[in-house]
């Protein structure tokens, strides 16, 4: 070997690891509780105590992540079983619309009642997603007066600059609509930010709902319910990852509204803030990435390793700390819910549910004041990044997400906002 190919390998081994997954921004600058100390007059970094992996190592420990993940080009391509009728009554409420099912196809499948579990003791066979989704009957919407909306609820969400949207959020405006044991009007939103593919996304978009007001502690227990929830769907998705062999994983954010309480469940990064009248800005969430210093620490503790790579990320590979899916990572990446509840004291104003696409690049405080602007605007026209400003409280969404892509948010982005009445 020569001396010209000598150095030729050389600077291929000193390439840094390649990094899968969201991209959370530009790279953030490092907390002063990092143990990263840039050497004087040398201008570099040197790597945190214990990162010894080369590129080879990472590309050689996550190979079996990687080649799953081409696999999941096309989303969530089958179910199992238990997850028919969840699936249906998804399909059949999109279709209503925030109507009540009608009684009459309701029971064409199996009820959603207090006792009843979708945890197989078995692994579930696993049916094409394609085949359930046919089986949807056509039905005749019939105006429904018993069920009131108390809040405004706007939403959207686009692909931004990627090239595959892998975010879902559901609205279902009163729970009350697909179980009829409710006894009070409970409005649920959510979001789904997928990553590694959409698979686990879409999975807990149509599930997770379901499994809250199948949980025996629902409504008494409200939050227990979404905690539970959540692993059940990791379970599920667990199942499901390996038989059709997929490695995506999903983060979540959903909130539950009544009349007297607000209840906020997330895993990831995607999170929730509550705005009060005259009060800065509450959040109702815990943001569980790789550069918050307690998730660092809990992975190295697990054994896993956290590398600076646009941005901290668990084996140079998730920006993630906690989320549903991603078997390759679970042991660093588990499902934990972070849950809390508000009383509702009137002061209420609304209510946010975003992708970190928006959160990188609009904080917390800065979304309150800019929805409490628009929405008293009485103008028209666009604002100062060329975004068109919103019409009305519907629209306020579209003009959140439109401003995070102005401003260059590099992922999927997606809003949901629950105005109080």
């Amino acid at each position: 070997m020569n001396s010209q190919e000598s150095e030729e390998k050389s600077k291929q081994a000193a390439q840094p690891p390649i990094a899968v997954g969201p991209q959370v921004g530009p790279p953030r600058p490092e907390t002063s509780s990092s143990t990263s100390r840039v050497t004087r007059g040398s201008g570099r970094v040197p790597p945190r105590r214990g990162l010894t992996k080369t590129r080879g190592d990472m590309m050689s420990s996550f190979k079996g992540i990687l080649n799953k993940t081409t696999s999941d080009t096309k989303g969530l391509e089958s179910i199992r079983e238990c997850d028919i009728a969840d699936r249906i009554g998804y399909l059949c409420y999109q279709k209503c619309k925030g109507k009540e099912i009608p009684f009459e196809l309701l029971s064409t499948f199996p009820p959603v009642d207090s006792t009843s579990t979708s945890q197989a003791t078995t692994p579930s066979k696993c049916v094409k997603i394609t085949e359930v989704d046919s089986k949807v009957p056509e039905f005749e919407m019939e105006e429904n007066t018993e069920f009131h909306e108390s809040l405004i609820l706007s939403r959207d969400g686009k692909i931004g600059p990627k090239t595959r949207m892998e975010d879902y959020d559901i609205i279902v405006d009163d729970l009350r609509c697909v179980n009829k044991a409710i006894d009070e009007e409970m409005t649920f939103i959510g979001v789904f930010d997928g990553h590694l593919g959409t698979s686990a996304a879409e999975f807990c978009c149509f599930k997770l709902y379901n499994e809250v007001i199948r949980c025996k502690e629902f409504p008494v227990d409200v939050k227990k319910s979404l905690e539970i929830a959540a692993l059940r769907c990791e379970e599920g998705f667990k199942e499901i990852s390996e038989a059709i062999s997929v490695n995506a994983g999903t983060t979540v954010a959903v909130a539950i509204i009544t009349q007297t309480n607000i209840y906020a469940m997330n895993v990831g990064d995607t999170e929730i803030v509550l705005s009060c009248t005259g009060q800065p800005a509450d959040v109702l969430s815990e943001k569980h990435c790789c550069n918050v210093e307690e998730e660092k620490r809990r992975i190295e503790s697990a054994g896993g390793k956290v590398f600076n790579f646009h941005g901290w990320r668990v084996e140079g590979v998730l920006s993630v700390s906690r989320s549903i899916g991603d078997e390759g990572l679970k042991q660093y990446v588990p499902c934990l819910p972070y849950v809390c509840e508000r009383k509702r004291d009137g002061e209420e104003e609304f209510l946010v549910v975003a992708s970190d696409g928006f959160w990188n690049f609009i904080n917390y405080e800065e979304t309150v004041q800019i929805i409490r602007k628009v929405s008293l605007l009485e103008e028209k026209g666009v604002d100062g990044w060329g975004v068109k400003l919103p019409e009305n409280k519907k629209e306020v969404a579209r003009y959140l997400v439109d401003l995070a892509i102005a401003r260059k948010s590099p992922d999927n982005v997606t809003v949901l906002v629950a105005f109080f009445k």
